[in-house]
């Protein structure tokens, strides 16, 4: 795990001082972050589009909130670090209007890359009849080679991610908090179902 890396990725998003535009003109230009944020270099000297008070703050070394936490989680924990310049940063990701800068993952990067992808998400208390559906429509999905993406919840998406299971389809856990922490917590041996498969 690249620490200097993902140290100046996020800094560069808790920083928020630029704006989506200069901030996607700055990548374009300068490339990967961990070249030119925290340090006086002449790279700097390529960007006319942001103030030189901006840079001199971009230049200063930052510590990111909570770093001595995010750090141990990264050496006890796989986890990959992918930043919108990498291979692996799903192309769809991409496309939406901003973007993530970075994802933490675990498991099987290349489902990332997957062009067959599609998203389940529904009720957290569905019916009979919704979880059945669900159930139908993720595994025939399965057998036309789609990765399954849903966000780990209660009610549909956990029905989503059982059904690609059972059926040894590969399915995609979108979550909105961080890696060390399931919610709900009785899904717990999904998650980890889900990382092993």
């Amino acid at each position: 795990m690249q620490l200097k890396k993902i140290k100046a990725w996020l800094v560069l998003q808790e920083l928020k001082i630029l704006k989506p535009g200069q901030l996607q003109q700055l990548l374009d230009t300068l490339g990967d972050p961990e070249e030119y944020i925290g340090m006086k270099t002449d790279k700097w000297s390529a960007i006319d589009f942001i103030s030189p008070q901006i840079i001199d703050l971009l230049q200063k070394d930052h510590t990111p909130q909570n770093w001595d936490k995010i750090q141990t989680l990264l050496e006890e924990y796989p986890i990959h670090f992918i930043s919108i310049l990498d291979e692996d940063y799903p192309n769809l990701l991409k496309n939406i209007y901003q973007p993530p800068l970075f994802l933490f993952a675990m498991g099987d990067l290349s489902l990332l890359t997957n062009e067959k992808k599609g998203a389940v998400v529904g009720t957290r208390k569905p019916s009979a009849y919704g979880r059945l559906i669900t159930q139908k429509l993720c595994k025939q999905l399965c057998s036309a080679n789609y990765t399954i993406v849903s966000g780990l919840a209660a009610g549909i998406d956990s029905e989503a991610h059982r059904s690609t299971l059972e059926v040894n389809g590969h399915t995609i856990a979108v979550l909105a908090h961080g890696l060390e922490m399931i919610y709900p917590p009785q899904n717990r041996e999904l998650a980890k179902e889900i990382k092993q498969k």
